[in-house]
């Protein structure tokens, strides 16, 4: 009996440590999370593919493909180094339920033993004459109550012994299918570890021939990248002048700082609160050129400077507006399409680099409403120019938008 209770003990205490180490819950919230993001990642690897296809239609070799080749090679990195780490989440758990196998064998070993001496025991005393002479042999009344006690004890715990032992082959098939269901997670992650690691070098390749044909072309694409730049200083500086204007019509008469009323001051307050939160102005694409001053991709000794974010699409992408707010300004730019200018109180988003607007001077806008469409340049790359602004200070949009 003392073997027995013994047996428990030591099962429950097992188990005890095993939920503190590693709670069911917590390996539950870590394997969603690890799929939410293989999820998200395999989507923004088919957003950069959609785009990178496009780019592939086209004669030649374009820094817009180039771009799109940078995309997919970073979202293919992210996904493998996610990967990476389900196979680890998942090795651990194959180790711990291999664990449990191995201490519910025992436990189970330990039981069939104790259950075996039992039933030896009992039959000892199996037929009725046994039990009767076990019984009125007693020395005195006590004892014979002491003695049929015990009886019944020794009955109940063969009954609980076998209860046991069918629970505790049961824990240990149930332990065995879900070490079955990890391996085969297993064999799955490593497949597409292998199918994506494959993928990453033949990008990789192509983004050194794509180099390699860029390099060739070198006068023409600083002739290309000066152009740029001139439109790119000429776009920010009618945004500047844009925001100038308001602010002078707000109260401020030198233009530095917006006044507000109550109700902008509520609005920019909303603004404020959403940072990181944005909805982003398309919704296919990627940052292909960063806020502040970034690398050429391809000239070396290059550095461009920009106070938004270039986000590459796909071709005819509609521009969402990412708050609400009012249009102040539609206007164009030499070769670059229209320009938006909303303001949401002392914040102001710009949307360039648009085919075609639908919203007008003075207009109210919803967030989420369409404002136009992307405009796609003569090498069939599709982009739009963001800008986000406080009074007339430039703010990094990729601190604002939400991470994708």
């Amino acid at each position: 009996m003392k073997d027995y209770f013994s047996t428990v003990i030591r099962g429950a205490l097992f188990i005890w440590i095993l939920l503190l180490a590693q709670p069911p819950l917590l390996l539950a919230q870590s394997k969603q999370e690890l799929e939410r993001r293989r999820i998200e990642q395999l989507k923004r690897i088919e957003e950069a593919n959609r785009i990178l296809r496009e780019t592939s239609q086209e004669k030649g070799v374009s820094l817009g493909r180039l771009n799109a080749i940078n995309a997919a090679i970073r979202n293919r990195e992210e996904l493998i180094r996610n990967t990476r780490k389900e196979i680890q989440y998942l090795n651990r758990n194959i180790s711990e339920t291999e664990l449990i196998i191995s201490a519910l064998e025992r436990d189970l070993a330990d039981m069939k033993k104790e259950y075996a001496r039992l039933i030896y025991q009992a039959s000892k005393i199996h037929s009725s004459y046994n039990k009767l002479t076990f019984l009125f042999s007693s020395s005195s009344f006590n004892q014979f109550f002491r003695r049929l006690n015990y009886l019944r004890q020794y009955s109940n715990i063969r009954a609980i012994q076998f209860e046991e032992i069918e629970k505790t082959k049961q824990m240990l098939a149930s332990e065995n299918r879900r070490v079955m269901q990890q391996r085969k997670e297993k064999e799955r992650a490593l497949l597409l570890l292998e199918e994506e690691t494959q993928k990453l070098n033949n990008l990789k390749e192509e983004k050194n021939k794509a180099i390699e044909e860029l390099n060739k072309r070198e006068r023409e694409l600083r002739a290309k990248l000066q152009e740029e730049q001139k439109a790119l200083a000429q776009l920010e500086e009618m945004i500047v002048n844009a925001v100038k204007e308001e602010i002078k019509k707000s109260g401020d008469s030198e233009g530095k700082k917006m006044v507000l009323t109550p109700e902008g001051a509520a609005v920019a307050k909303s603004f404020e609160s959403n940072q990181g939160k944005l909805p982003w102005p398309v919704k296919v694409g990627f940052i292909a050129q960063p806020f502040g001053i970034s690398e050429h991709p391809v000239l070396e000794k290059i550095y461009i400077n920009n106070y938004g974010v270039k986000i590459q699409t796909q071709r005819g992408e509609s521009v969402y507006a990412v708050f609400g707010g009012k249009v102040e300004k539609v206007f164009t730019v030499p070769g670059h399409g229209y320009a938006i200018m909303i303001s949401h109180g002392n914040y102001f988003t710009s949307y360039s680099n648009l085919s075609q607007v639908l919203v007008k001077d003075g207009q109210e806008v919803q967030i989420g409403q369409k404002l136009g469409v992307a405009l796609t340049d003569h090498d069939g790359v599709t982009t739009i120019q963001f800008y986000v602004y406080k009074n007339q200070t430039p703010l990094n949009p990729e601190d604002w938008l939400a991470k994708k």
